[in-house]
């Protein structure tokens, strides 16, 4: 059986703190991380942000609230990092902000 969790990351400022946060799942999620797409977005134009993604089973979905908001927590604007996460019993997407 899974319980799966979907992540979108949406940033605005660099995929260096991906690096970081990706080392935390590897270590926590047996060795998954989230993925660039950004290259994936767009249309005519390069989309303009920073978009990781990815599904894990059984994450520790306060735990990785956590960890994202300390990793971003140094951002100039708040509205700079946003975190999307449907856990699977989710009818839709909860949206964080690097603030609680």
């Amino acid at each position: 059986m899974s319980v799966v969790t979907n992540v979108i990351c949406v940033s605005l400022d660099g995929p260096e703190r991906y690096g970081k946060l990706n080392e935390w799942l590897r270590a926590m999620q047996n060795g998954q991380e989230l993925a660039d797409v950004s290259e994936y977005v767009g249309g005519h134009k390069a989309f303009e942000a920073d978009l990781w993604a990815a599904a894990f089973n059984y994450l520790d979905v306060e735990d990785f609230i956590a960890e994202w908001r300390r990793v971003f927590s140094d951002c100039e604007f708040e509205p700079d990092a946003q975190l999307f996460l449907k856990r699977q019993e989710d009818d839709k997407f909860t949206v964080y902000g690097v603030k609680p």
